[in-house]
């Protein structure tokens, strides 16, 4: 059933009973649950394309939340701007091993292969 109901931002499907059953839920639920609502739902959408992915975007998430806390919590300009790099650096890794890894495997494999 779920191939039949593509969830990408273009299809029926998506704009005609999730966005709007998100944005609703949205609007409902209290100013300190909002976050919690988006982050759902947003868990919900990539699922439903690749569920492989939910604990990548779980750990992404928990990073940057992670990340932002300790910014928070430093004092110092230098240190903040270390933390916030490391962060930048780890998020521009992930995203650079998922968008470069098949085309590096293909390229060796090629070669060596």
């Amino acid at each position: 059933m779920r191939d039949r109901y593509k969830l990408v931002f273009s299809s029926l499907y998506f704009l005609y009973f999730f966005f709007p059953v998100a944005f609703v839920l949205y609007l409902l639920v209290p100013k300190n649950t909002k976050n919690l609502v988006l982050l759902l739902a947003s868990i919900y959408f990539y699922a439903w394309g690749e569920p492989v992915y939910i604990v990548l975007m779980l750990f992404s998430a928990v990073f940057n939340y992670v990340m932002g806390l300790d910014i928070d919590r430093r004092k110092d300009f230098a240190q903040r701007k270390q933390s916030m790099l490391f962060g930048i650096l780890v998020n521009l890794l992930i995203l650079g091993f998922f968008k470069y890894y098949d085309v590096v495997v293909k390229r060796f494999c090629n070669i060596y292969g």
